[in-house]
């Protein structure tokens, strides 16, 4: 219904029951295969980024990667946290979703692990970055772009304050995350994976292995 200053709204009486309609048997055959043509863009979406983790993985590409940037950051290894969740929030924030975290959980693993990180660190560097970024959705077409569509304002109006909002829950979730690993740093026993050796053993095996074929 139209509201204030032409814009529609929702109509507060318009709610009524209806009728349940149960699904039949062809309906819920179909209903998978539907589903996969509603959501085409994301599931090929999907498809498109476990594809090009296959083709990082298969150049060795994660693993150069992971010696150049150990090296790198050998002695200064506390700022690679920040360093990412900065590069993670700016992507999550632009063109991102809070889904690409878990592309970049397996990608950072061997890396925090081969700093003398845990992989509660490698996690919450990725999901709350991310999660941060997508949030303040300063120029992310995906919840700010289509929810601004939706509510008849101006797509993208509104920069400047979801730039603070961006730098300040940046801010609040490096300093979440650094302050994890500062006490994981002063006493490992206060990681959330203490005492899982068999998890850290096949990382360092990963890493071990990673290296050698860097070297080589």
């Amino acid at each position: 219904m139209p509201g204030p200053e032409g814009r529609e709204t929702v109509d507060p009486d318009s709610f009524r029951f209806i009728e349940a309609d149960p699904v039949g048997i062809v309906g819920f055959i179909t209903a998978i295969p539907n589903g996969f043509m509603e959501a085409a863009d994301v599931v090929f979406f999907t498809f498109i980024i476990g594809g090009m983790f296959m083709v990082i993985r298969e150049t060795g590409l994660i693993e150069s990667a992971v010696d150049k940037l150990t090296r790198r950051f050998a002695t200064r290894r506390i700022l690679v946290i920040p360093v990412l969740m900065v590069v993670f929030a700016v992507i999550a924030s632009l063109i991102g979703t809070q889904e690409l975290a878990l592309v970049y959980v397996p990608i950072i693993l061997p890396l925090m692990i081969a700093l003398g990180f845990d992989s509660v660190t490698a996690a919450a560097t990725a999901l709350c970055a991310t999660t941060a970024g997508f949030t303040a959705g300063v120029l992310n077409p995906i919840n700010t772009g289509l929810g601004q569509k939706i509510a008849n304002v101006p797509v993208f109006s509104g920069v400047p304050l979801r730039l603070v909002i961006f730098v300040v829950l940046v801010s609040v979730a490096v300093a979440y995350v650094m302050r994890y690993t500062s006490k994981v740093r002063n006493n490992p026993e206060r990681s959330l994976v203490h005492g899982e050796a068999e998890e850290i053993e096949k990382v360092d095996i990963h890493i071990s292995a990673a290296t050698t074929t860097c070297r080589v």
